[in-house]
């Protein structure tokens, strides 16, 4: 048996209760005096559903930020963006003839923008 609670949430509250990559979107949304805009776009994609919370964290994490191009303008020494630490991964299988030590393989990162 369950019960579904309906919850309306600001901005800020939304803030408080988002977790990971969700979090930082936010944060950077906040950083940039961007919120209108953000809960717009929020409220936009659910439009036509009561979505749970989970729902809401994952739309925020995975496409929030790119619809509000976040992290383009913000580069490092390299020229790459700058995205939150938890966002967006891909994870490359690497076929080697020799053994490669675990150490190895737990150090190596493979970053990608996908535009």
């Amino acid at each position: 048996m369950e019960i579904t609670v309906k919850r309306t949430l600001n901005f800020w509250e939304l803030l408080d209760n988002s977790w990971s990559g969700a979090k930082n979107v936010l944060e950077k949304v906040q950083e940039e005096g961007r919120e209108e805009e953000a809960m717009q776009l929020i409220v936009e994609a659910f439009f036509d559903e009561v979505p749970d919370e989970t729902a809401v964290n994952d739309f925020i994490w995975f496409e929030l930020d790119d619809l509000m191009d976040l992290w383009t303008e913000e580069e490092d020494e390299e020229g790459l963006s700058a995205r939150p630490q938890g966002g967006f991964s891909v994870i490359c299988l690497l076929l080697v003839q020799k053994p490669v030590s675990i150490a190895l393989m737990r150090n190596l990162q493979v970053h990608n923008q996908i535009e």
